[in-house]
């Protein structure tokens, strides 16, 4: 029997995003429904020495030498991650929830009393959850690299206890365009015409006697959560993220429900993630050497069906803003497949 369900969340931060985080993370100001008598029982187990989280992530990536474009609006300077489960799980390790007076307005748990945890000098976070959190940081610190977390907490003066992890996502190398120089060594360029109908000049991408287009391998290290996830899995890094989670997190004795994947209810099998990371490395070299572009219309139309069809079951978590509120029926019912991070009221 399961003791609850896995409820993991991830989100993406541009630089302009994480200014206001400080206000939620330390002073507990948003939009969500804090109880400041238990904020004082929260947990951080990751700090950060800086006056702010954002002053601190810079400094970080200055210190160690982490390039990365700063004049480039849509870099993901952080990722964030939720961690948590439904109250039931937290009630099975004794936690206690109390009646808020107030009840659901939407949702599958319409008209049912809305509840909090108890928290305070006889209410005791219970060793088992401490460790849950603990073990749930380690896993997530093998996975992004202990180093590259900013900021790791336990919030308890919400409805339901969950854990924020923000980390960088940092790569330690980086695949790039190749394009052609005249014999100055100055990019060549092509004029094109945009979507706007503007016309302007691009360089032109280096292609190899195939056509297609020529990448070269830089090593170092590199701020760039779109390669970090492609090294993960590409469009399957989030799932294949979750199904380890879930192997890791019951072999510390959490028996955690990992939830359905995608239309069919199935969860992935060894051979469906190898497909979806196939489909996602034929979908990268589609999109980037355009080769398919005059390709028969018959074959273009069954390549987006599958495209289409295999797309319905590759989880898709990111989400553009600041995480603001988290709900206690988006958790109690869990999918993994949504548009939306929790909101623990």
């Amino acid at each position: 029997m399961y003791s609850g369900k896995q409820a993991l969340r991830l989100e993406k931060f541009k630089a302009s995003d994480i200014g206001g985080l400080d206000k939620e993370l330390k002073m507990r100001k948003g939009s969500g429904k804090y109880d400041s008598t238990r904020t004082p029982y929260n947990i951080e187990l990751i700090n950060y020495n800086e006056p702010t989280l954002a002053s601190s992530t810079y400094k970080y990536l200055y210190n160690n030498n982490i390039n990365y474009n700063p004049n480039k609006k849509s870099t993901k300077v952080l990722n964030g991650l939720i961690i948590t489960s439904g109250q039931e799980f937290f009630e099975h390790y004794g936690m206690e929830f109390i009646d808020t007076g107030e009840v659901y307005k939407t949702g599958d748990n319409k008209d049912k009393p809305i509840r909090h945890v108890i928290i305070d000098e006889n209410h005791q976070l219970p060793t088992e959850i401490k460790r849950y959190f603990d073990e749930s940081l380690n896993f997530i610190a093998d996975f992004v690299g202990k180093e590259n977390i900013m900021y790791a907490a336990i919030h308890l003066d919400e409805s339901t206890p969950h854990m924020h992890i923000y980390f960088t996502p940092v790569v330690n190398e980086v695949k790039r365009k190749v394009f052609e120089l005249d014999q100055n060594g100055h990019q060549l360029k092509h004029e094109i015409t945009n979507k706007k109908g503007e016309k302007k000049l691009v360089p032109i991408q280096k292609k190899d006697e195939n056509g297609k287009n020529i990448y070269e391998t830089v090593k170092g290290k590199f701020l760039n959560s779109d390669q970090f996830w492609k090294q993960k899995g590409g469009n399957a890094s989030y799932t294949l993220m979750q199904d380890d989670y879930n192997e890791f997190i019951k072999s510390k004795g959490f028996n955690l429900f990992r939830g359905e994947i995608g239309g069919d209810k199935t969860h992935l099998t060894n051979a469906m993630k190898q497909q979806y990371e196939l489909n996602a490395l034929n979908k990268e070299i589609k999109r980037e050497n355009g080769l398919l572009k005059e390709a028969n219309k018959s074959e273009n139309i069954f390549i987006d069906k599958v495209d289409k069809e295999t797309s319905k079951d590759i989880l898709n978590p990111i989400k553009k803003g600041i995480i603001k509120q988290y709900k206690d029926e988006d958790i109690d019912n869990y999918q993994p497949i949504q548009k939306n991070l929790l909101k623990i009221i």
